[in-house]
């Protein structure tokens, strides 16, 4: 089973060598969670990617949606992604 959908509303940005990264993946996996995968090199992550000092966190900004591309106007909002076990925090502003 292939957890990559060129459909999906999830992007997985991944770096192949950290250890991180594959256990995400595996979560995804097991949970059979749609989502797209990106190979990204280390400290290469897109603009709204940011790794937290932490290490284990990981801040995500996602964009909602905008007429006229769609019906309604769909907010965006900022979330912490736990690399160690795949949960999702919406974070409330």
């Amino acid at each position: 089973m292939s957890v990559i959908s060129k459909h999906s509303s999830m992007v997985f940005f991944s770096d192949g060598e950290d250890h991180y990264s594959q256990r995400v993946r595996m979560v995804l996996a097991e949970k059979g969670v749609a989502v797209e995968i990106i190979n990204v090199e280390k400290n290469q992550y897109p603009e709204d990617l940011v790794a937290l000092p932490d290490g284990r966190h990981i801040l995500v900004s996602e964009f909602g949606a905008i007429t006229p591309l769609s019906p309604v106007n769909v907010p965006g909002n900022l979330s912490l992604l736990d690399t160690t076990d795949g949960t999702k925090k919406n974070i409330e502003m």
